[in-house]
Protein backbone atom coordinates (compact mmCIF):
# COMPACT_ATOMS: atom_id res chain seq x y z
CA UNK A 1 0.00 0.00 0.00
CA UNK A 2 2.81 2.43 0.80
CA UNK A 3 4.44 1.79 -2.58
CA UNK A 4 1.10 2.41 -4.33
CA UNK A 5 0.64 5.70 -2.47
CA UNK A 6 4.14 6.82 -3.43
CA UNK A 7 3.56 5.96 -7.08
CA UNK A 8 0.28 7.88 -7.06
CA UNK A 9 2.01 10.90 -5.47
CA UNK A 10 4.80 10.81 -8.07
CA UNK A 11 2.22 10.54 -10.85
CA UNK A 12 0.35 13.60 -9.59
CA UNK A 13 3.58 15.58 -9.32
CA UNK A 14 4.55 14.56 -12.84
CA UNK A 15 1.14 15.65 -14.20
CA UNK A 16 1.31 18.97 -12.32
CA UNK A 17 4.78 19.73 -13.74
CA UNK A 18 3.61 18.84 -17.27
CA UNK A 19 0.51 21.03 -16.89
CA UNK A 20 2.66 23.98 -15.86
CA UNK A 21 5.04 23.50 -18.77
CA UNK A 22 2.15 23.14 -21.29
CA UNK A 23 0.54 26.30 -19.91
CA UNK A 24 3.79 28.28 -20.26
CA UNK A 25 4.27 27.14 -23.85
CA UNK A 26 0.68 28.00 -24.80
CA UNK A 27 0.91 31.46 -23.20
CA UNK A 28 4.17 32.15 -25.01
CA UNK A 29 2.72 31.19 -28.38
CA UNK A 30 -0.51 33.17 -28.02
CA UNK A 31 1.35 36.22 -26.67
CA UNK A 32 3.89 36.35 -29.52
CA UNK A 33 3.20 33.73 -32.20
CA UNK A 34 5.71 35.24 -34.66
CA UNK A 35 8.70 34.48 -32.43
CA UNK A 36 7.45 31.38 -30.62
CA UNK A 37 6.44 29.03 -33.42
CA UNK A 38 9.20 26.53 -32.38
CA UNK A 39 7.34 26.04 -29.08
CA UNK A 40 4.68 24.11 -31.02
CA UNK A 41 7.16 21.30 -31.54
CA UNK A 42 7.56 20.94 -27.77
CA UNK A 43 3.78 20.85 -27.36
CA UNK A 44 3.51 18.15 -30.03
CA UNK A 45 6.06 16.12 -28.07
CA UNK A 46 3.60 16.07 -25.16
CA UNK A 47 0.82 15.10 -27.60
CA UNK A 48 2.68 11.92 -28.57
CA UNK A 49 4.39 11.04 -25.29
CA UNK A 50 4.34 7.37 -24.30
CA UNK A 51 5.48 7.88 -20.71
CA UNK A 52 4.11 5.10 -18.55
CA UNK A 53 3.62 7.42 -15.56
CA UNK A 54 0.76 9.48 -16.96
CA UNK A 55 1.18 9.43 -20.71
CA UNK A 56 -2.51 9.26 -21.64
CA UNK A 57 -3.56 12.13 -19.37
CA UNK A 58 -0.75 14.41 -20.55
CA UNK A 59 -1.43 13.61 -24.20
CA UNK A 60 -5.07 14.64 -23.82
CA UNK A 61 -4.12 17.87 -22.04
CA UNK A 62 -1.56 18.75 -24.71
CA UNK A 63 -3.94 18.01 -27.59
CA UNK A 64 -6.70 20.16 -26.07
CA UNK A 65 -4.23 22.98 -25.35
CA UNK A 66 -2.72 22.97 -28.83
CA UNK A 67 -6.19 22.92 -30.38
CA UNK A 68 -7.11 26.04 -28.39
CA UNK A 69 -3.86 27.72 -29.49
CA UNK A 70 -4.56 27.08 -33.17
CA UNK A 71 -8.11 28.38 -32.79
CA UNK A 72 -6.63 31.62 -31.40
CA UNK A 73 -3.81 32.27 -33.87
CA UNK A 74 -4.94 30.79 -37.21
CA UNK A 75 -5.91 33.53 -39.71
CA UNK A 76 -9.37 33.64 -41.25
CA UNK A 77 -8.01 33.36 -44.78
CA UNK A 78 -6.18 30.79 -46.86
CA UNK A 79 -2.40 31.07 -47.03
CA UNK A 80 -1.15 30.96 -50.62
CA UNK A 81 2.42 30.19 -51.66
CA UNK A 82 4.43 33.07 -53.09
CA UNK A 83 6.80 32.29 -55.95
CA UNK A 84 8.54 35.68 -56.22
CA UNK A 85 9.95 36.15 -52.72
CA UNK A 86 12.84 38.31 -53.91
CA UNK A 87 10.55 41.07 -55.13
CA UNK A 88 8.65 41.27 -51.83
CA UNK A 89 9.30 43.79 -49.10
CA UNK A 90 10.94 42.85 -45.81
CA UNK A 91 7.67 43.01 -43.85
CA UNK A 92 5.86 40.81 -46.36
CA UNK A 93 8.71 38.28 -46.29
CA UNK A 94 8.47 38.05 -42.49
CA UNK A 95 4.71 37.58 -42.68
CA UNK A 96 5.06 34.95 -45.41
CA UNK A 97 7.71 33.05 -43.43
CA UNK A 98 5.51 33.06 -40.34
CA UNK A 99 2.44 31.84 -42.24
CA UNK A 100 4.44 29.08 -43.94
CA UNK A 101 5.83 27.80 -40.61
CA UNK A 102 2.39 28.01 -39.04
CA UNK A 103 0.83 26.03 -41.88
CA UNK A 104 3.56 23.37 -41.70
CA UNK A 105 3.07 22.89 -37.94
CA UNK A 106 -0.70 22.82 -38.38
CA UNK A 107 -0.40 20.08 -41.00
CA UNK A 108 1.79 17.96 -38.70
CA UNK A 109 -0.70 18.38 -35.84
CA UNK A 110 -3.62 17.29 -38.02
CA UNK A 111 -1.66 14.22 -39.13
CA UNK A 112 -1.09 13.38 -35.47
CA UNK A 113 -4.81 13.64 -34.71
CA UNK A 114 -5.68 11.54 -37.75
CA UNK A 115 -3.21 8.81 -36.76
CA UNK A 116 -4.74 8.60 -33.28
CA UNK A 117 -8.23 8.30 -34.77
CA UNK A 118 -7.10 5.70 -37.28
CA UNK A 119 -5.62 3.55 -34.50
CA UNK A 120 -8.66 3.99 -32.25
CA UNK A 121 -11.45 3.29 -34.76
CA UNK A 122 -10.20 0.30 -36.68
CA UNK A 123 -12.44 -2.26 -38.32
CA UNK A 124 -13.16 -5.57 -36.58
CA UNK A 125 -10.74 -7.47 -38.81
CA UNK A 126 -7.95 -4.97 -38.12
CA UNK A 127 -8.61 -5.17 -34.37
CA UNK A 128 -8.37 -8.96 -34.43
CA UNK A 129 -5.03 -8.78 -36.25
CA UNK A 130 -3.71 -6.25 -33.73
CA UNK A 131 -4.80 -8.45 -30.81
CA UNK A 132 -3.14 -11.51 -32.33
CA UNK A 133 0.16 -9.74 -33.01
CA UNK A 134 0.57 -7.50 -29.99
CA UNK A 135 -1.91 -9.15 -27.61
CA UNK A 136 -3.36 -5.77 -26.64
CA UNK A 137 -5.67 -5.80 -23.62
CA UNK A 138 -9.21 -4.48 -23.69
CA UNK A 139 -8.21 -1.66 -21.28
CA UNK A 140 -5.61 -0.40 -23.75
CA UNK A 141 -8.12 -0.55 -26.61
CA UNK A 142 -10.64 1.42 -24.52
CA UNK A 143 -7.99 4.04 -23.74
CA UNK A 144 -7.20 4.36 -27.44
CA UNK A 145 -10.88 4.82 -28.27
CA UNK A 146 -11.20 7.58 -25.69
CA UNK A 147 -8.13 9.31 -27.11
CA UNK A 148 -9.52 8.90 -30.64
CA UNK A 149 -12.83 10.42 -29.54
CA UNK A 150 -10.97 13.42 -28.12
CA UNK A 151 -9.00 13.83 -31.36
CA UNK A 152 -12.22 13.74 -33.38
CA UNK A 153 -13.74 16.44 -31.18
CA UNK A 154 -10.64 18.59 -31.66
CA UNK A 155 -10.69 18.13 -35.43
CA UNK A 156 -14.38 19.02 -35.51
CA UNK A 157 -13.69 22.19 -33.50
CA UNK A 158 -10.80 23.16 -35.78
CA UNK A 159 -12.98 22.73 -38.87
CA UNK A 160 -15.87 24.65 -37.35
CA UNK A 161 -13.74 27.66 -36.38
CA UNK A 162 -11.20 27.65 -39.22
CA UNK A 163 -13.14 26.47 -42.27
CA UNK A 164 -11.65 29.29 -44.37
CA UNK A 165 -8.05 28.30 -43.60
CA UNK A 166 -5.88 25.79 -45.45
CA UNK A 167 -6.28 22.00 -45.19
CA UNK A 168 -10.05 22.33 -45.01
CA UNK A 169 -10.46 19.52 -47.55
CA UNK A 170 -8.34 17.20 -45.37
CA UNK A 171 -10.58 17.84 -42.39
CA UNK A 172 -13.79 17.43 -44.40
CA UNK A 173 -12.69 14.18 -46.03
CA UNK A 174 -11.62 12.80 -42.65
CA UNK A 175 -14.56 13.87 -40.50
CA UNK A 176 -17.66 13.61 -42.70
CA UNK A 177 -17.50 9.79 -43.14
CA UNK A 178 -17.74 9.47 -39.34
CA UNK A 179 -21.11 11.26 -39.58
CA UNK A 180 -22.61 8.01 -40.85
CA UNK A 181 -20.76 5.80 -38.37
CA UNK A 182 -22.36 3.74 -35.61
CA UNK A 183 -19.15 3.42 -33.58
CA UNK A 184 -19.49 4.07 -29.84
CA UNK A 185 -23.25 4.05 -30.05
CA UNK A 186 -23.42 6.84 -32.63
CA UNK A 187 -21.46 9.24 -30.45
CA UNK A 188 -19.03 10.06 -33.26
CA UNK A 189 -21.91 10.67 -35.68
CA UNK A 190 -23.55 13.12 -33.26
CA UNK A 191 -20.35 15.18 -32.96
CA UNK A 192 -19.73 15.29 -36.71
CA UNK A 193 -23.33 16.04 -37.73
CA UNK A 194 -23.65 18.88 -35.21
CA UNK A 195 -20.41 20.36 -36.59
CA UNK A 196 -21.68 20.07 -40.17
CA UNK A 197 -24.96 21.80 -39.29
CA UNK A 198 -23.05 24.58 -37.53
CA UNK A 199 -20.85 25.15 -40.60
CA UNK A 200 -23.86 25.15 -42.95
CA UNK A 201 -25.42 27.89 -40.83
CA UNK A 202 -22.46 30.30 -40.83
CA UNK A 203 -20.63 29.57 -44.09
CA UNK A 204 -21.52 32.66 -46.12
CA UNK A 205 -19.13 31.94 -49.00
CA UNK A 206 -20.43 28.40 -49.44
CA UNK A 207 -17.06 26.89 -50.38
CA UNK A 208 -16.80 24.62 -47.34
CA UNK A 209 -20.49 23.71 -47.60
CA UNK A 210 -20.03 22.52 -51.19
CA UNK A 211 -17.16 20.26 -50.16
CA UNK A 212 -19.20 18.73 -47.34
CA UNK A 213 -22.23 18.18 -49.58
CA UNK A 214 -19.99 16.56 -52.19
CA UNK A 215 -18.59 14.10 -49.64
CA UNK A 216 -22.06 13.27 -48.25
CA UNK A 217 -23.32 12.59 -51.78
CA UNK A 218 -20.40 10.22 -52.46
CA UNK A 219 -21.04 8.37 -49.18
CA UNK A 220 -24.74 7.86 -50.00
CA UNK A 221 -23.78 6.68 -53.49
CA UNK A 222 -21.31 4.17 -52.07
CA UNK A 223 -23.25 2.84 -49.07
CA UNK A 224 -26.85 3.31 -50.20
CA UNK A 225 -29.42 2.76 -47.47
CA UNK A 226 -26.73 1.75 -44.95
CA UNK A 227 -25.94 5.40 -44.29
CA UNK A 228 -26.89 6.87 -40.92
CA UNK A 229 -30.00 9.01 -41.39
CA UNK A 230 -28.46 11.82 -39.30
CA UNK A 231 -25.87 12.45 -42.01
CA UNK A 232 -28.54 12.84 -44.69
CA UNK A 233 -30.57 15.12 -42.41
CA UNK A 234 -27.65 17.56 -42.42
CA UNK A 235 -28.52 18.48 -46.02
CA UNK A 236 -31.75 20.08 -44.76
CA UNK A 237 -29.60 22.78 -43.13
CA UNK A 238 -27.62 23.81 -46.22
CA UNK A 239 -27.66 27.57 -46.59
CA UNK A 240 -29.05 28.35 -50.04
CA UNK A 241 -29.44 32.07 -50.76
CA UNK A 242 -31.39 33.48 -53.64
CA UNK A 243 -29.32 33.74 -56.78
CA UNK A 244 -28.57 37.25 -57.89
CA UNK A 245 -28.46 38.71 -54.39
CA UNK A 246 -25.31 40.80 -54.11
CA UNK A 247 -24.52 43.02 -51.18
CA UNK A 248 -23.20 46.43 -52.07
CA UNK A 249 -20.74 48.12 -49.83
CA UNK A 250 -21.54 51.61 -48.65
CA UNK A 251 -19.53 54.26 -50.40
CA UNK A 252 -17.27 56.47 -48.36
CA UNK A 253 -18.59 59.94 -47.66
CA UNK A 254 -16.64 62.45 -49.71
CA UNK A 255 -16.18 66.15 -48.96
CA UNK A 256 -18.49 68.71 -50.49
CA UNK A 257 -17.66 69.60 -54.10
CA UNK A 258 -17.99 73.31 -53.27
CA UNK A 259 -14.75 73.11 -51.28
CA UNK A 260 -12.81 71.64 -54.23
CA UNK A 261 -11.16 73.29 -57.18
CA UNK A 262 -12.12 72.55 -60.76
CA UNK A 263 -9.13 70.23 -61.19
CA UNK A 264 -9.93 68.38 -57.96
CA UNK A 265 -13.55 67.96 -58.95
CA UNK A 266 -12.49 66.49 -62.29
CA UNK A 267 -10.07 64.12 -60.54
CA UNK A 268 -12.72 63.08 -58.04
CA UNK A 269 -15.20 62.40 -60.83
CA UNK A 270 -12.69 60.12 -62.55
CA UNK A 271 -12.01 58.31 -59.26
CA UNK A 272 -15.73 57.77 -58.69
CA UNK A 273 -16.09 56.29 -62.17
CA UNK A 274 -13.18 53.87 -61.61
CA UNK A 275 -14.52 52.91 -58.16
CA UNK A 276 -17.94 52.19 -59.61
CA UNK A 277 -16.47 49.96 -62.32
CA UNK A 278 -14.43 48.04 -59.74
CA UNK A 279 -17.45 47.51 -57.49
CA UNK A 280 -19.52 46.30 -60.43
CA UNK A 281 -16.80 43.89 -61.53
CA UNK A 282 -16.44 42.57 -57.96
CA UNK A 283 -20.20 42.18 -57.64
CA UNK A 284 -20.46 40.31 -60.93
CA UNK A 285 -17.59 38.00 -59.97
CA UNK A 286 -19.11 37.37 -56.53
CA UNK A 287 -22.48 36.71 -58.10
CA UNK A 288 -21.02 34.23 -60.59
CA UNK A 289 -19.10 32.39 -57.89
CA UNK A 290 -22.11 32.27 -55.58
CA UNK A 291 -24.30 31.00 -58.40
CA UNK A 292 -21.77 28.31 -59.33
CA UNK A 293 -21.39 27.08 -55.75
CA UNK A 294 -25.13 26.98 -55.17
CA UNK A 295 -25.76 25.16 -58.43
CA UNK A 296 -23.17 22.53 -57.54
CA UNK A 297 -24.66 22.08 -54.06
CA UNK A 298 -28.17 21.73 -55.45
CA UNK A 299 -27.07 19.19 -58.06
CA UNK A 300 -25.41 17.00 -55.42
CA UNK A 301 -28.39 17.33 -53.04
CA UNK A 302 -31.05 16.44 -55.59
CA UNK A 303 -29.05 13.61 -57.14
CA UNK A 304 -28.64 12.18 -53.63
CA UNK A 305 -32.37 12.49 -52.92
CA UNK A 306 -33.28 10.85 -56.25
CA UNK A 307 -30.88 8.02 -55.52
CA UNK A 308 -32.74 7.41 -52.24
CA UNK A 309 -36.16 7.62 -53.93
CA UNK A 310 -35.27 4.92 -56.43
CA UNK A 311 -34.37 2.44 -53.66
CA UNK A 312 -37.98 1.38 -53.13
CA UNK A 313 -37.14 -1.77 -51.20
CA UNK A 314 -34.89 0.02 -48.71
CA UNK A 315 -36.71 2.98 -47.23
CA UNK A 316 -35.04 4.05 -43.95
CA UNK A 317 -33.82 7.24 -45.64
CA UNK A 318 -37.02 7.87 -47.62
CA UNK A 319 -38.70 10.24 -45.08
CA UNK A 320 -35.57 12.42 -44.96
CA UNK A 321 -35.31 12.56 -48.75
CA UNK A 322 -38.99 13.50 -49.08
CA UNK A 323 -38.61 16.22 -46.44
CA UNK A 324 -35.60 17.62 -48.30
CA UNK A 325 -37.39 17.63 -51.64
CA UNK A 326 -40.34 19.40 -50.06
CA UNK A 327 -38.07 22.08 -48.57
CA UNK A 328 -36.00 22.75 -51.70
CA UNK A 329 -38.72 22.09 -54.29
CA UNK A 330 -38.77 25.73 -55.39
CA UNK A 331 -35.09 25.40 -56.42
CA UNK A 332 -35.38 22.16 -58.40
CA UNK A 333 -34.08 22.41 -61.95
CA UNK A 334 -36.59 21.91 -64.76
CA UNK A 335 -34.50 19.01 -66.06
CA UNK A 336 -35.39 16.97 -62.97
CA UNK A 337 -39.18 17.44 -63.17
CA UNK A 338 -40.08 14.44 -65.32
CA UNK A 339 -37.98 11.95 -63.34
CA UNK A 340 -39.24 13.37 -60.07
CA UNK A 341 -42.91 12.99 -61.03
CA UNK A 342 -42.37 9.39 -62.05
CA UNK A 343 -40.49 8.56 -58.83
CA UNK A 344 -43.11 10.12 -56.58
CA UNK A 345 -45.97 8.39 -58.40
CA UNK A 346 -44.22 5.06 -58.01
CA UNK A 347 -43.64 5.70 -54.30
CA UNK A 348 -47.28 6.58 -53.72
CA UNK A 349 -48.41 3.35 -55.37
CA UNK A 350 -45.87 0.92 -53.93
CA UNK A 351 -44.92 2.27 -50.50
CA UNK A 352 -46.91 2.47 -47.26
CA UNK A 353 -46.19 6.10 -46.41
CA UNK A 354 -46.71 7.87 -43.12
CA UNK A 355 -48.79 11.04 -42.88
CA UNK A 356 -45.78 13.37 -43.01
CA UNK A 357 -44.19 11.47 -45.91
CA UNK A 358 -47.40 11.63 -47.93
CA UNK A 359 -47.72 15.36 -47.30
CA UNK A 360 -44.10 15.87 -48.32
CA UNK A 361 -44.79 14.10 -51.62
CA UNK A 362 -47.83 16.27 -52.33
CA UNK A 363 -46.09 19.44 -51.13
CA UNK A 364 -43.14 18.82 -53.45
CA UNK A 365 -45.37 18.40 -56.48
CA UNK A 366 -47.54 21.45 -55.80
CA UNK A 367 -44.53 23.63 -54.95
CA UNK A 368 -42.98 22.76 -58.31
CA UNK A 369 -46.23 23.37 -60.18
CA UNK A 370 -46.72 26.74 -58.47
CA UNK A 371 -43.24 27.87 -59.56
CA UNK A 372 -41.15 26.96 -62.62
CA UNK A 373 -43.41 24.01 -63.44
CA UNK A 374 -46.57 26.10 -63.78
CA UNK A 375 -46.49 25.69 -67.57
CA UNK A 376 -46.37 21.88 -67.35
CA UNK A 377 -49.47 19.92 -68.22
CA UNK A 378 -49.46 17.24 -65.53
CA UNK A 379 -52.27 15.14 -64.10
CA UNK A 380 -52.28 15.93 -60.37
CA UNK A 381 -55.41 13.93 -59.58
CA UNK A 382 -53.52 11.19 -57.73
CA UNK A 383 -51.69 13.67 -55.52
CA UNK A 384 -54.81 15.72 -54.76
CA UNK A 385 -56.69 12.54 -53.85
CA UNK A 386 -53.84 11.52 -51.56
CA UNK A 387 -54.03 14.90 -49.83
CA UNK A 388 -57.82 14.57 -49.49
CA UNK A 389 -57.49 11.12 -47.90
CA UNK A 390 -54.70 12.13 -45.51
CA UNK A 391 -56.74 14.89 -43.91
CA UNK A 392 -58.75 12.14 -42.17
CA UNK A 393 -55.55 10.94 -40.48
CA UNK A 394 -55.07 14.12 -38.44
CA UNK A 395 -55.70 13.71 -34.72
CA UNK A 396 -55.16 15.92 -31.64
CA UNK A 397 -51.84 14.07 -31.11
CA UNK A 398 -50.46 14.96 -34.56
CA UNK A 399 -47.23 17.03 -34.28
CA UNK A 400 -47.40 20.76 -34.98
CA UNK A 401 -44.81 20.38 -37.75
CA UNK A 402 -47.28 18.21 -39.69
CA UNK A 403 -49.97 20.89 -39.41
CA UNK A 404 -47.44 23.45 -40.71
CA UNK A 405 -46.66 21.17 -43.62
CA UNK A 406 -50.38 20.86 -44.40
CA UNK A 407 -50.72 24.66 -44.46
CA UNK A 408 -47.82 24.93 -46.89
CA UNK A 409 -49.28 22.23 -49.12
CA UNK A 410 -52.77 23.73 -49.22
CA UNK A 411 -51.40 27.21 -49.93
CA UNK A 412 -49.70 25.81 -53.05
CA UNK A 413 -52.86 24.03 -54.19
CA UNK A 414 -54.66 27.40 -54.27
CA UNK A 415 -52.12 28.61 -56.87
CA UNK A 416 -52.87 25.61 -59.09
CA UNK A 417 -56.14 25.30 -61.00
CA UNK A 418 -58.13 22.48 -59.40
CA UNK A 419 -61.67 21.44 -60.43
CA UNK A 420 -64.39 23.24 -58.47
CA UNK A 421 -65.90 19.99 -57.19
CA UNK A 422 -62.54 18.93 -55.74
CA UNK A 423 -62.16 22.28 -54.00
CA UNK A 424 -65.65 22.06 -52.54
CA UNK A 425 -64.97 18.53 -51.27
CA UNK A 426 -61.73 19.74 -49.68
CA UNK A 427 -63.52 22.59 -47.89
CA UNK A 428 -66.16 20.20 -46.59
CA UNK A 429 -63.55 17.75 -45.30
CA UNK A 430 -61.51 20.49 -43.59
CA UNK A 431 -64.59 21.83 -41.82
CA UNK A 432 -65.65 18.32 -40.81
CA UNK A 433 -62.25 17.45 -39.34
CA UNK A 434 -62.11 20.77 -37.48
CA UNK A 435 -64.87 19.44 -35.22
CA UNK A 436 -62.61 16.63 -33.97
CA UNK A 437 -59.44 18.62 -33.14
CA UNK A 438 -58.21 20.98 -30.46
CA UNK A 439 -59.14 24.68 -30.73
CA UNK A 440 -55.73 25.73 -32.09
CA UNK A 441 -55.67 22.86 -34.57
CA UNK A 442 -59.26 23.55 -35.62
CA UNK A 443 -58.31 27.17 -36.23
CA UNK A 444 -55.69 26.04 -38.77
CA UNK A 445 -58.20 23.87 -40.64
CA UNK A 446 -60.85 26.60 -40.69
CA UNK A 447 -58.35 29.22 -41.91
CA UNK A 448 -57.31 26.96 -44.78
CA UNK A 449 -60.97 26.33 -45.64
CA UNK A 450 -61.54 30.10 -45.65
CA UNK A 451 -58.62 30.61 -48.06
CA UNK A 452 -60.08 28.06 -50.46
CA UNK A 453 -63.50 29.74 -50.29
CA UNK A 454 -61.99 33.17 -50.99
CA UNK A 455 -59.98 31.80 -53.91
CA UNK A 456 -63.18 30.80 -55.73
CA UNK A 457 -66.40 32.73 -54.97
CA UNK A 458 -68.54 29.88 -56.33
CA UNK A 459 -67.49 27.72 -53.37
CA UNK A 460 -69.34 30.09 -51.04
CA UNK A 461 -72.58 28.67 -52.41
CA UNK A 462 -72.04 25.76 -50.04
CA UNK A 463 -72.67 28.14 -47.13
CA UNK A 464 -75.99 29.45 -48.45
CA UNK A 465 -79.01 28.10 -46.57
CA UNK A 466 -81.94 26.64 -48.47
CA UNK A 467 -84.93 28.87 -47.71
CA UNK A 468 -87.36 26.29 -49.04
CA UNK A 469 -86.13 23.62 -46.64
CA UNK A 470 -88.84 22.43 -44.23
CA UNK A 471 -91.71 24.12 -46.07
CA UNK A 472 -94.68 22.02 -47.24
Amino acid sequence: PQAVAELYSLRQQYIAAAKQDIAKLCCAITADPYNNIPAMKKLRHYCSTEDCKAGQTIRKLAILSLTAVYNDILPSYSVKPSKELESLSKEVKVQHSYETDLLRNYRVFLDLLFDNMNIAFQTKKEKEKVKEKAKVSSEVLEARRNLGLLCLKCMAELLSKNYNFNLRSNLVNTLVPYGGSKIMGGQLADIVTSTIIEIFGKDKKGECSVEIVRVIASIVKKKGSNVNGKLLECLLHVRLVELGEVRREKEEKLPDTAMLSKKQRKHRKEQAKVRKELLEAEAVESKKKQSRLQSESLDHIFVTYFRVLKQLNDTPLLPIALAGLSKFAHLINVDFFTDLFECLKMIIKEEALSLSDSLNCVSTIFTILSGQGSVLDVDIGEFYSLLYQNILLFTPDTPNSTFTLLKQTLSNTVKRKVPLTCQMAMVKRLCTMALHLNPQQSHIFLCEARKLIRSSPRISQMLDSDEEFGKP
